[in-house]
């Protein structure tokens, strides 16, 4: 069984411890199960369709300008993530503009500048720990931050606005700090809950029990990722900077820093490298293809659930009762695990007519990044999975009790009753942004003559794609494959007039 080794450390916690159901009893893989399929199977203009019209109500956001106040549903960020990327991916960039809009003032105003303690917030909190963590806001994980303002950039790229574009990128630096201190300041908030209720779990204990690291092997440390996945860093980020940095072309925001920290992460990308060179050497982009290549599917989150038969280990221990109905006695625990990303089908291979042939290179892979800020927050999910326990544990007991006082068949049915309900909540938090990618890829070719480029996966699953930038200066594409046999490709092409770059 999954989480062998945890068996005992609920007992423990019991032996010492005195929503709307639909909502945190059905998964959200289940929730967005239609969308995500058509995603993955590469029918991005039907997903789109489909999360644009049959799910207004998960991702609907109301502004009341004149109360100065907005409505939206707890899992609002996530779904306007999913909406914002299949938008994009479907090429529809003012709307997938607007609906990362719509996740980042959420997370902005909805939660990041509430008070301290609020009705919302403690309600929330409540709720998770009479039924499980599903029932909080999705607020978004620190990867999600980054990549939302990551990807309004490229959606207004590819609408030709520069300007805009370049003011989401400058947004992505700010955006991690926003979401690390507010990371930092959870898990602060997590550790006093757990020291008011007597749950502080041994994480070094938890990490280095052998049956503990079989089942989660992903789990080895936040240290022993490589220096540039530590620290919350997504190299991709860096490359969207700089590549919008470059494209502009302005003398006072150079892509040279941008450049420099990504060659130092990823060395043997000759395309960073190079690109690094002109940029020093202050060599305007004209006559250059930057293309920015995102293949397969990122890993997902799913709920693992574990029933410890506690009053059966008590029996066989010689601590339980005289009665029979205390064998039944059972505690509910689920953890969140990565499920592995699907990997991608293949480099992107871009042909001119010349005869020249370019391969794309990796600059960042969604799984370690994703793995770093899962390790790091998994004390605190083991902690709050402890206290919701502990909670439901003793709300349980006390109505069985109670309802023994009155009659044992009262008892009997109170704690089959309080089984079914532990068992019904028993869910651990699966929401992810699903639709991103598994690897992120990069190349910069010069712009042909003709300015056709033709595009295909190495692989040769999906049929070949052309792009004409005929009479552009300086171009960026932005490729998407969900796997073999499916590309798509976006184009934005600039020019440079007397008053600087012109779409």
């Amino acid at each position: 069984m999954l989480f062998r080794g945890l068996l005992l450390l609920p007992l423990a916690l019991i032996s010492g411890a005195g929503a709307s159901c639909s909502s945190v009893t059905t998964s959200y893989e289940d929730e967005i199960g239609d969308i995500y399929r058509r995603y993955r199977r590469g029918e991005l203009q039907e997903a789109a369709r489909l999360i644009q019209e049959g799910y207004r109500s998960h991702w609907k956001v109301q502004f009341n300008a004149e109360a100065g106040t907005m409505k939206f549903a707890d899992d609002a960020v996530i779904w306007n993530l999913e909406r914002g990327k299949i938008l994009l991916d479907a090429g529809r960039y003012e709307n997938a503009y607007e609906a990362l809009q719509d996740a980042e003032t959420v997370i902005n105003q909805g939660f990041g500048e509430r008070a301290t303690i609020s009705a919302r917030a403690t309600a929330g909190e409540a709720k998770a720990l009479a039924t499980n963590q599903k029932a909080l806001p999705y607020e978004g994980y620190v990867h999600d931050r980054v990549l939302l303002n990551c990807y309004k950039a490229i959606a207004a790229l590819m609408e030709r606005d520069l300007d805009r574009a370049l003011m989401e990128a400058r947004r992505v630096e700010e955006a991690q700090d926003s979401a690390i201190r507010r990371f930092s300041s959870d898990a602060e908030a997590t550790d006093r809950a757990g020291s008011k209720k007597g749950v502080q779990p041994d994480y070094g204990v938890f990490v280095s029990d052998s049956r503990v690291r079989e089942d989660l092997p992903w789990l080895q440390g936040a240290d022993a990722y490589p220096e540039s996945y530590q620290g919350f860093v997504n190299p991709y980020a860096l490359l969207v900077k700089a590549v919008l940095r470059r494209v502009k072309d302005d003398p006072n925001e150079s892509a040279v820093v941008d450049l420099r920290n990504l060659a130092s992460m990823v060395p043997d990308n000759r395309y960073v490298v190079e690109e690094l060179e002109r940029a020093q050497a202050a060599a305007e982009p004209a006559g250059w293809v930057y293309v920015l290549f995102e293949n397969g599917m990122a890993p997902v989150v799913e709920s693992v659930e574990v029933h410890v038969p506690y009053g059966y280990i008590r029996a066989v221990l010689g601590r339980g009762t005289n009665e029979a109905s205390d064998l039944l006695d059972h505690a509910f625990f689920a953890l969140p695990v990565l499920r592995g990303a699907r990997g991608p089908a293949a480099a992107l291979v871009v042909r001119d007519d010349a005869g020249g042939e370019f391969r794309s290179q990796r600059v960042s892979e969604m799984e370690m990044v994703m793995r770093y800020e899962f390790e790091r927050r998994y004390p605190g999910v083991l902690t709050r999975e402890l206290l919701r326990l502990v909670v439901q544990e003793t709300a349980t007991n006390q109505v069985e009790k109670i309802a023994k006082n009155q009659d044992d068949l009262l008892g009997l049915v109170a704690k089959l009753g309080g089984l079914l309900y532990k068992s019904a909540m028993n869910r651990a938090d699966d929401r992810s942004w699903r639709t991103l990618a598994a690897d992120f890829q990069f190349l910069v070719l010069p712009m042909p003559e003709d300015g056709l480029l033709h595009l295909s996966l190495s692989d040769g699953g999906a049929q070949p794609i052309t792009v004409d930038l005929a009479g552009k200066d300086v171009a960026v594409i932005y490729a998407r494959s969900v796997g073999r046999g499916h590309l798509s490709v976006h184009q934005a092409g600039f020019d440079y007039g007397s008053g600087g770059i012109q779409p």
